[in-house]
């Protein structure tokens, strides 16, 4: 679909269901602001050493309130939002796809794709897509993962172990092997940790030799078959990972081949296909955006060009 299409598309069928939602978007916008001002009150007030335990008092209790009234209306605002947008242009990408707005990848699954050997403590996401790509059974979410540990200081400190977009796609059989593309992410590593540092009671196999290149630069590969992975890994998929790489700005791309399931992790930073609260809720460009970003991730296997019917 071009861009001329999608404008037809949400001319005709978006806008008019948009449209009523301004001013729900115009209130949580107030509702923002008001709770900006407060927060910058009570701070100015702390920090000038104002003494005044009443007027602090209250000031935290505005703040309590306009949290909680911002985080009601923006959660309204938003599912409405994308309860409209998301269907509609997943269908236009595929009819297959479905969306579902509280619903993420499990973390039994997250867990066996075995991309991440850490301890989780936290494990939330939200809107699932599901459906038939490419031969693929697929379902991806934005997914939140984290674990928590005490701080030196005292207390708990969370800390991130992935938060982005997690793909998972069902082949047509199962692999002979299970084999991981990870990013080979800091040159000050020892030794040992960038041989075995990736190994876990998930992953299974030996790092595979790679010739000197950008992306045996930029990613280690481990494998219980090393030279079924180097069949499926040909020098045009090593490129397309390493192009992808550059231009999301060294990103740490993983994937894995498990079982009867391809595993993709793409990191981000930012939280993926939300409304944009300072823009009218019928501008056309932030429609597009979160189009181009469906049609990204819709088509990233695709694109790197990993097929379903792999015979290894």
């Amino acid at each position: 679909m071009d861009t001329e299409q999608l404008k037809l598309l949400f001319e005709q069928h978006l806008k008019p269901k948009l449209a009523p939602l301004e001013d729900l978007r115009l209130a949580t916008l107030k509702k923002k602001n008001a709770l900006v001002l407060f927060v910058g009150a009570f701070f100015i007030t702390v920090f000038s050493g104002f003494d005044s335990a009443l007027l602090l008092i209250v000031l935290s209790a505005i703040m309590i309130y306009c949290t909680v009234a911002f985080k009601l209306s923006w959660d309204k605002y938003r599912a409405r939002y994308k309860k409209h947008i998301m269907s509609t242009l997943l269908n236009e990408i595929n009819p297959s796809l479905r969306w579902h707005k509280n619903k993420f990848i499990t973390q039994e699954w997250f867990e066996k794709s075995g991309l991440y050997d850490k301890k989780i403590d936290s494990y939330h996401g939200e809107d699932l897509i599901n459906g038939e790509l490419g031969g693929f059974q697929v379902e991806m979410s934005e997914l939140c993962v984290s674990q928590i540990f005490l701080a030196e200081q005292g207390g708990s400190q969370r800390k991130p172990i992935f938060k982005g977009l997690f793909l998972k796609a069902q082949c047509d059989m199962p692999f002979s092997h299970c084999s991981y593309i990870l990013p080979q992410e800091s040159s000050t590593q020892g030794i040992k940790e960038k041989l075995f540092g990736h190994l876990s009671k998930t992953r299974f196999g030996q790092k595979v030799a790679l010739p000197e290149n950008e992306f045996s630069q930029n990613f280690t590969v481990i494998s219980s078959a090393p030279d079924a992975i180097l069949q499926i890994l040909t020098h045009e998929l090593m490129m397309k990972l390493v192009g992808y790489r550059n231009q999301k700005q060294s990103i740490p791309l993983s994937l894995s081949f498990v079982d009867q399931n391809v595993y993709i992790a793409i990191p981000e930073s930012r939280d993926l296909f939300e409304p944009v609260l300072n823009t009218a809720v019928t501008d056309f460009e932030t429609i597009e955006a979160l189009f181009q970003d469906l049609v990204f991730f819709t088509s990233f296997l695709q694109e790197l060009g990993i097929k379903s019917n792999y015979s290894d």
